[in-house]
Formats: C-alpha cells, sequence, structure tokens
C-alpha cells in the first residue's frame, strides 16, 4: 500500500461542522495526522467505544451514524426534502432530530422523520441543518448545506446541481487486529473523505485510478468508517456532496446481504413507478424532492414528477442490523419520444407601490411534436398574500409601510410534461417609481401566402407593475394592400396574409397604468417556402412547397431560419440520396416524405409514408437540441460522423457512420440503430441497435431494450459516469462484451460472445470500478480460452445476481478481483475449468458448476477469502473442486470426482456437505468443525480432529449436488436434526421453504424430533 496521496484524506471530525459533538469519543485533529502517516499502534483507550478484555470477544455497542444527505442547491420558494434516511444505529433503531444551526428561519415539518421538508426562504441564503442521531447514550450529528438560489439558470440548471452518492460496499467482516482491505469504486466529484469511528492500527487510503483502497487493522468490532465526497474546489455552494458508512463487523457474524435494486430507466411524468428491493430494502430521494414513497413486500412504488429531468434515489438493504452497501437508483423523467417539456418565462421582477395593481405575465416555448395546448399556473410561494382585482389575472399589491417581497413560481403544462418552475420576484415598496413598459420584438416575420398571422402585445413587460393598460396595433395606410384599416386597441390581431412579394408594416404599442408609452415596428414579408426538400423534384431556385421544393438541405436552411421551422421534411432516394449540411441550432430533420401527384398530375402533396431518408455525409452533420426522425446517414469516401448537441431526440434513425455526443447532451433514441457510438460527459438513453461499440467516458449510459453488436471489438467500453442496461438489452461482441475502466456498470440484461477463432473471449472485463449483475446473463463461447468476467485489476468489484455460462479451452467463469454473488455459474473446458477464480468472495445462494475433460483439471471455486452460504460446487475434473485460504462455509454442498475441498484450518465449516474421495486435499485438515458425507469412503473423524462431525450415508446429494430430503435419505437419519440450531436456515439451496423443528439437519426438509416419536397408547 502506497503512502496517502494527497487527493485522499483521512480525518476524525466531520468536515460539515460535526464538530467536538461528531463523536461520542472526542475525536481530536491528532488522530486525522496519525492516521494519514499510518499508525504503528492504536489510540489511546479514551477513543475506545467497547473496550474488550478478550480480544477474541466482541461486542457490539449501540454506536449511530447520522447522515444528512448531500448538500442541495434550491429555487427559492420551493418545497424542499432531506434526506436523513441512511441514518443508522448499529444495534437497535436511531432515533433523529433535525434544526437549523444557520440562515433565514424556516420552518421544517417533524423534525423527528428521516425526511423532512420545509419551503426555501428568499434567496440568495445559506441554510445550514443539522440531524442527531441517538441510540441509547450514543450521538452522532451530520449537517447539510441548502443554497438557495433566485435562478437555476444561474447555477448551470439542474444538471450540474445534481448530488454525487458515495457509493462505499456493504458491512465487512473481519476480526480484531486483522489486517482488512476495502474497495469501492469512486464516483464522486471530488476528493474521498474516510472518517474512522472505532480504534485502527495502520490505517492507510490511496486514490487508485478511480478505486478508492482503505485497509488497517481494527481494535475494536464493529467499526464503523464513515466516507464523504468533500468537492470544496467547486466552490462554497458544493462543499459536500454526499456521506455514507461501511462498518466492519466481527467475522463470527453471518455474511451480509447484498443490496439489489431494479428500476424502470425511463419513465413519464405523472407515472406510476415501481422499483423492486429486496424483502428488507428501503429507498431514499437524495436529490432534494418531496416524493411520497410506499415500500411493501420489497416493492417501492411513488408518482413521477410532472417536471421531467433526473430523479436520484439510494437504495439499501439491512437485515440482521448488517448493511449489504449502497445502490444509486437514477431514474429518467421523460416526456418520451418528440415530447419535451416547456421552457417558461413569467417575466421580469417587479416593483410596485402598496396597493397598486400588477400582473405576471407568462409566456413558454414548446417545441415538442406532440405538445398540446399550454396552460399556466402562477403560484404564490413567499411573502404575505395578495387577492385578485377581477380584472383577466390583474393583483393588488399589499398596503405596507415597509418594503416586502413576494414570490411566485410560474409553470407551463402542455399536457404531457411541465416546465421547471420560473420564480419571479414582486417588491412591494413605498419609494418605488413608475418606470416605461418595454416591448420587444422581431423586425420581420416571414409568412406564406394565404396563411394567418398573428401580431402580438404579450411579449410587453412593464418592470414595475406588469399591468398594460392600453394596446394599440396599427398597419401603415401607406402599404399597398391594406389587412387592418382601423387601428385596433385589441392585444392581439390575427390576419391573413395576401400574394408573395408583399409587405405589410405595423406599429405595435403598449400604455402601462402610469400613462408610459413603448412601442415596436414589425414587417410582415410574404414569400413562398415550405420546408420540404427532394433531391429528385427539387430545383436550385426551389421554395420548400410541394409544386417546387428545396433541392438540398443546404438551399432549404436560410429559409427555415426565417419561417422558424422546427424541422426540414426529407424526401429521398438510395438512386439520389440527400447530401448532409450544417444545421442551424432548433433546427430538425424529418425523413420519410414522398410527393403523391394531383389529378392529372396537376398539384399534389408530401405524405409519410412510414419509410426513410437517405443522407450522405462528406463531413459532421450536427444536430443541436432538435430532432432527428426516418432517415439513413450514409457517408462519402471522406469520413463523417453524427454529432448531437444539448437535448435531441432521435426517431428510426440508421447511423451507418460514427455517431458522436458531445458533453451536457441529453440525448433519447429510440427504434434507432447506429454504428461506433462515443459518447462524451452526457445523458443518453437507448431503445436502440447498435452495430459497433460503443465509448462511454463520464455519463450516464442507459439502455432500454437495446442490442450492442461490437463487430471484432468491445461491445462497450465505460470510463467512469454509470450504465445501466435493463433485461431487454444484450451486448454481443466477437471478443468482449464489455470493458470497464472505471465506474459503475449495472448490467440487467444479457452480455453474449461468440468467439469462432482467436485466443481470447471475455463477456466482461473489468479494469476498474464496479460491475453490478442485476439478473444479468453473460455468456462466452470460444474455439480458444473464454472468460465469463475478467478483472484485471485486483481491487475490481463484482457484485450483484447473474447466470455466467462459458466455454472455451481454458475457461473461467469469473477471474480475479472481489466478488459478491448470487446466482449460477456454468464453466466448461476442454483443457481446464475454473468456476471461480479470485482474491476474495462472497457467495450466498450461488450454484457452481464446473466441468472438464476427465483426465484434467477442474476447480470451482478458489478464493484466498471466502465466505460462502447456501451455496452448491459441482467439478467434474481433477484437482480441488473448492480451495480457499480463510473464511468459512454454512450449508454448502461440495461434490467433487478428485478432491473436495482443499484449505487450512483458517476455513471455519459448518453444516456442510463435502463428497469426493478425497475430502480434505491429500493431507487431513483439523479444525474443521462440519458434516460430512463421502461416497464409498471410510472417515475416521478422531483421527480427522472432528469429533463432533457426522457421517453421511451414501448419496446424500443428487446429480446436482443437492441435499436429498429426509424421506429420500430415509432412516436412520444421522444427518436429521444434529445440527447447532445458530446455523438453521429458513430455506433452502432452491429457495423452498424449510419445515422447523428443534435443530436444523443437512437435509433439504427439516423436521420436528417429536414427529419420529411413537403417539401415546
Amino acid at each position: 500500500m502506497s503512502a496517502l496521496p494527497s487527493s485522499v484524506s483521512v480525518s476524525s471530525t466531520s468536515p460539515r461542522g460535526g464538530g467536538a459533538h461528531a463523536s461520542p469519543w472526542g475525536w481530536t485533529g491528532l488522530l486525522g495526522v496519525m492516521a494519514s502517516i499510518g499508525m504503528a499502534g492504536g489510540c489511546g483507550d479514551a477513543l475506545t467505544s467497547s473496550p474488550s478484555a478478550n480480544p477474541g470477544t466482541v461486542t457490539a455497542p449501540a454506536d449511530v451514524v447520522a447522515i444528512a444527505g448531500p448538500d442541495l442547491v434550491v429555487l427559492e420558494g420551493s418545497r424542499v426534502a432531506l434526506s436523513g434516511g441512511l441514518s443508522r444505529a448499529l444495534v437497535g433503531a436511531a432515533e433523529l432530530n433535525w434544526s437549523q444551526r444557520e440562515g433565514p428561519s424556516v420552518a421544517l415539518s417533524n423534525p423527528s422523520s428521516p425526511a423532512p421538508n420545509f419551503v426555501a426562504p428568499v434567496g440568495p441564503a445559506r441554510l445550514v441543518f443539522v440531524v442527531e442521531a441517538r441510540a441509547d447514550d450514543r450521538v452522532d450529528v451530520d449537517e447539510v448545506v441548502v443554497d438557495v438560489v433566485i435562478d437555476m439558470a444561474l447555477e448551470g440548471g439542474s444538471l450540474s446541481n445534481a448530488p454525487a452518492i458515495v457509493v462505499p460496499p456493504g458491512d465487512r467482516l473481519a476480526a480484531v487486529d486483522e489486517l482488512t482491505t476495502i474497495r469501492f469504486p469512486w464516483t464522486g466529484r471530488g476528493t474521498p473523505r474516510i472518517l474512522p469511528r472505532c480504534r485502527t492500527r495502520n490505517l492507510e487510503v490511496a486514490l487508485e485510478e478511480g478505486v478508492v483502497v482503505a485497509s488497517m487493522r481494527p481494535r475494536d468490532l464493529p467499526c464503523p468508517l464513515v466516507v464523504e465526497d468533500d468537492v470544496a474546489e467547486l466552490g462554497p455552494a458544493q462543499r459536500a456532496a454526499g456521506r455514507s458508512v461501511v462498518v466492519l463487523w466481527p467475522s463470527t457474524r453471518s455474511s451480509f446481504p447484498l443490496t439489489r435494486a431494479t428500476a424502470p430507466v425511463l419513465v413519464h411524468p405523472g407515472a406510476e413507478v415501481q422499483v423492486q428491493l429486496d424483502a428488507d430494502g428501503h429507498l431514499d430521494v437524495v436529490d432534494g424532492r418531496s416524493l411520497a414513497i410506499t415500500i411493501e413486500g420489497g416493492r417501492a412504488t411513488f408518482t413521477a414528477p410532472r417536471t421531467p429531468g433526473s430523479l436520484r434515489l439510494v437504495a439499501e438493504t439491512r437485515r440482521d442490523g448488517l448493511s449489504g452497501g449502497i445502490r444509486p437508483v437514477t431514474i429518467e423523467v421523460g416526456a418520451g419520444p418528440g415530447n419535451v417539456a416547456p421552457v417558461v418565462s413569467g417575466g421580469p421582477d417587479l416593483r410596485v407601490r402598496p396597493g397598486a395593481r400588477f400582473r405576471i405575465v407568462a409566456t413558454a416555448v414548446d417545441d415538442s411534436a406532440t405538445a398540446g395546448e399550454l396552460t399556466f399556473a402562477i403560484n404564490q410561494v413567499l411573502g404575505p398574500g395578495v387577492r385578485t382585482t377581477g380584472q383577466g389575472g390583474v393583483l393588488l399589491a399589499p398596503n405596507s409601510e415597509s418594503s416586502t417581497t413576494m414570490v411566485f413560481h410560474v409553470t407551463a403544462d402542455d399536457g404531457t410534461a411541465e416546465s421547471a418552475p420560473d420564480a419571479v420576484r414582486v417588491v412591494v415598496d413605498p419609494a418605488a417609481e413608475n418606470l416605461p413598459p418595454e416591448l420587444i420584438l422581431p423586425p420581420e416575420l416571414f409568412v406564406v401566402p394565404g396563411a394567418s398571422f398573428t401580431l402580438d402585445t404579450s411579449a410587453a413587460r412593464d418592470p414595475d407593475a406588469g399591468v398594460i393598460s392600453q394596446t394599440s396595433i396599427a398597419q401603415n395606410q401607406g402599404d399597398e394592400r391594406i389587412l387592418l384599416p382601423i387601428e385596433s386597441d385589441a392585444p392581439s390581431v390575427t390576419l391573413t396574409a395576401g400574394l408573395a412579394g408583399e409587405r405589410y408594416r405595423f406599429v405595435l404599442s403598449v400604455v402601462d397604468d402610469g400613462g408610459l408609452e413603448a412601442s415596436a415596428s414589425v414587417t410582415v414579408i410574404v414569400e413562398q417556402a415550405g420546408p420540404f426538400v427532394d433531391a429528385n423534384r427539387g430545383t436550385v431556385d426551389g421554395d420548400g412547397t410541394p409544386a417546387s421544393p428545396f433541392v438540398s438541405i443546404a438551399a432549404a436552411t436560410a429559409t427555415a431560419v426565417r419561417h422558424r421551422f422546427s424541422a426540414l421534411r426529407l424526401a429521398s432516394t438510395d438512386d439520389v440520396p440527400l447530401a448532409a449540411a450544417a444545421l442551424p441550432d432548433g433546427i430538425g430533420l424529418h425523413g420519410g416524405f414522398r410527393f403523391v401527384p394531383g389529378i392529372d398530375d396537376e398539384g399534389g402533396s408530401y405524405v409519410d409514408d412510414g419509410g426513410e431518408s437517405r443522407l450522405l455525409l462528406a463531413g459532421d452533420l450536427t444536430l443541436t437540441g432538435a430532432s432527428l426522425r426516418q432517415v439513413r446517414l450514409t457517408s462519402t469516401t471522406s469520413p463523417g460522423a453524427l454529432v448531437l448537441r444539448q437535448q435531441s431526440n432521435l426517431r428510426r434513425v440508421r447511423a451507418e457512420v460514427p455517431t458522436r455526443i458531445e458533453a451536457q447532451a441529453r440525448v433519447l433514441a429510440t427504434e434507432s440503430s447506429f454504428g461506433a457510438l462515443s459518447i462524451d460527459n452526457a445523458f443518453v438513453a437507448l431503445t436502440s441497435v447498435v452495430a459497433g461499440e460503443i465509448s462511454a467516458s463520464r455519463s450516464d449510459l442507459q439502455l432500454v431494450a437495446t442490442n450492442v453488436d461490437g463487430e471484432g471489438a468491445a461491445g462497450i467500453t465505460m470510463e467512469a459516469g454509470i450504465l445501466s442496461a435493463d433485461a431487454g438489452s444484450t451486448l454481443r461482441s466477437d471478443v468482449m462484451g464489455l470493458h470497464l475502466l472505471s465506474g459503475v456498470a449495472q448490467v440487467a440484461g444479457a452480455v453474449s460472445v461468440d468467439q469462432r477463432q482467436g485466443a481470447v473471449a471475455d463477456g466482461v472485463v473489468v479494469d476498474g470500478g464496479s460491475l453490478e449483475c442485476v439478473e444479468a446473463r453473460i455468456e462466452v463461447s470460444s474455439a480458444g480460452n473464454a472468460n465469463g468476467v475478467r478483472v484485471v485489476r485486483a481491487d475490481a468489484v463484482v457484485s450483484g445476481v447473474g447466470t455466467v455460462v462459458v466455454s472455451g479451452v481454458e475457461a473461467c467463469g469469473i477471474c480475479g478481483g472481489r466478488v459478491d454473488l448470487r446466482g449460477r455459474l456454468e464453466v466448461t473446458g476442454t483443457e481446464s475449468a475454473s468456476g471461480l477464480r479470485v482474491d476474495e468472495a462472497v457467495l450466498e445462494r450461488v450454484v457452481v458448476d464446473v466441468v472438464a475433460s476427465p483426465d484434467r483439471a477442474a476447480t470451482g471455486v478458489v478464493a484466498s477469502s471466502l465466505t460462502a452460504s447456501s451455496t452448491v460446487v459441482l467439478s467434474a475434473g481433477l484437482g480441488s473442486a473448492l480451495v480457499a485460504e480463510s473464511g468459512s462455509l454454512r450449508h454448502v454442498t461440495v461434490l467433487g470426482l478428485d478432491v473436495a475441498v482443499d484449505a487450512p484450518p483458517a476455513l471455519r465449516l459448518a453444516n456442510s456437505v463435502l463428497q469426493a474421495p478425497q475430502p480434505f486435499g491429500r493431507t487431513p485438515t483439523l479444525g474443521i468443525v462440519g458434516f460430512l458425507a463421502l461416497d464409498g469412503v471410510d472417515l475416521d473423524l478422531e483421527a480427522l480432529g472432528c469429533p463432533e462431525c457426522v457421517v453421511a450415508p451414501k448419496g446424500a446429494v443428487d446429480d446436482t449436488g443437492h441435499l436429498l430430503d429426509d424421506a429420500q435419505l430415509g432412516e436412520p437419519n444421522p444427518l436429521v436434526d444434529a445440527g447447532d440450531p445458530e446455523d438453521r436456515v429458513d430455506v433452502d439451496v432452491d429457495g423452498e421453504e424449510v419445515p422447523t423443528g428443534e435443530a436444523p439437519d443437512l437435509g433439504a426438509d427439516e423436521r420436528s424430533v417429536l414427529a419420529k416419536k411413537k403417539p401415546p397408547p
């Protein structure tokens, strides 16, 4: 272990104000200094939470850790929920109490709840809240900073303010003074900070290529280690982004459960959302939203917000005081293909006199193709209440002798999605003066002949009152055609354009309550124009109408900008494809149109026939904040690429060219296919086919029913960020399905590699970070060597539930790193085969089935440290079926053709079956206490040093290695009620319920001793 680098800190006090009250042990700065250089000895007795007279006997104190959640940035007047649900007591339940330490006073709802909420005050403001967690006589505190802003746009929007989530592993097993190492991927934005909560020796921490590695010798157990993400370099508004805890438990405890959570990737606003959890799991929101979550039967249910955006939650499973670690859950709330949320503006802030009339005039922009009619809502969130005057939304300011501030939130709803709120401040000031209104309009408006157009004064803004008392719209009477002969006092007029080439000049004026006026001149230009582009029928002087379409996209762009088209409509064939050209921001391309002639070939129109249009790229085609539909992109000899920026929607797109998604983009692609796809610091949700590799860096990549086929390369290469692939997705490749360099990859779909030629085929290669399987299936078949999951770095983590099926010359299911696994491994090798060959493994309900040629080596499990429960290991080949240097086996069946277990006395065995000609390797191993079932081998238990062991009869397990039930074993049966009651399990390895008796037996059934007694006469 290298010395502690400058980018990692080890502390003994909370950086968020915990101070002397953060620990009942009275930490000092000396502890942090000693820890950072690697202590040779333990801390003083003053730091002892539960001194132990006998190092081998450990008691569990009612220690408690407070977690206030990540810091937040919120809009003034918004309702904010705090996140203390991850606070915990190591024994029993923690009592919580929230209080406010700094900032303008707010009212907390239910301060004793995990997630109290409040209304953010007038900004800018900095609020600091403290949560105190108590358990028995122990107390801990943590704080969270909430920065209140007056405009979310000033802070870069919700994307840049999304809090980081610290993701440590679950509770770990350890012994006093035993060297223990924990590793977990670092996805935070700042510096990892480790706070030891017990006496430790030789504590060293390092950040190695995105992985936090901490090693120590705990002097007391359990030993909490608080992990924080310190992002001070990002400014005071985001000083601490996340906090969590990992606990080292005594090694005599059972293994911890691994947290599981399955959530939809994309949901619609207002939809009911379900997240599947473990039976003991819970779910917390960490982005400050007030979200009512109901958890019942391992299922969390809530209603998605009406506002699109990323919803960030964390799941955690706790059982018997142990934690399975924290699993981040990100759900994108999006209105679906073709619909984005409107962007609303409530206008400028206002300054009015007491008792004056004022009005908030909302406008919105909605580029959604499927948007309905916009409706607006104006809600007062702060300040003294106002009343309406009964005059069309005009409000009456309260009478106040001193200056006071009111805040209103303005939202727009298109029937599918709701905009983020825009805050409007209204300051009531006795000294306010009347200011002239503002009316800013585009000087030119382009329309087509015979089309209706509207002249509207609703864009007028009055900075002091917002009340426009008078409006007027007048046409210059010298125009060739007069559309408005008499000046109109209506706020808007709708007129019909005449012939192409005509121009109309208008003056629009507004007058405020104080008699001040503002005006703007608008010239309306009539010209033939349309959005249609057709390489077959188009001409150089085309105008985009069905009668005369544009011949090229380049010729159409200037007209598209003038007429504010949201997209050009494309018609093309493979014989005459369209040449792609640079697109102005906000203009997309919609293909699949076909010209239908009129009667006698006169007239005609374009219809969407459901097909696609071919675009030929000689260079890059950049799409910025627009949609792309029903097109096929190909390139000439000069390579071109599809470049996506900002928020882009793709539907039924075939990109036979590389696709590049740039920083901060948000891309939704459905029913599409891509070649090579590269993603940089973006959010991407795909329901598509990728006929090439995906390369993603620092991105949130979500695959929904997406097939990735990396021909001759990795299906996906992921560096940092988060990858999630749902159960309908597949990753295929000839060489490697997924190459994980760093970050978190959560796979619920299938990873398959079918290699007919070559040296090595890998389903997943983990160079760093964490691979999380959620009912995943990894299949690898190769004419050469094959690996289901190959871990290059020893500190990488593979966890979750999945099935791994591997076949090859030299085959391995999971090789290298640290594994927390549930599921099944099936490995077949013609030369050699290994199910699991790792440094450290925790197995629960795992079936390992390994087959090699009869005279070749086969190993089910090889691990330096192994903790296994309710697990079956089958090994058909030479060598030891299971090899471990230390650990414990409980309710484990090992079936081998040669040697069952090869392990030193440090391996603890209980309620397990070993079946092979050699149960303990070539040399008997002493100190193992458990049950042994040997087929045709006489066993001297005294000679083995195992007088308490029980020898099972022949055939105690079936052909698959599973224990037979009591009825099949028959009587007398030494395996019935022969175990330790503390080792009893409720279900067998197949998940079937086990009847309860006085003590566990080794069969699949548990039956009471009383049931075997004869009934009384």
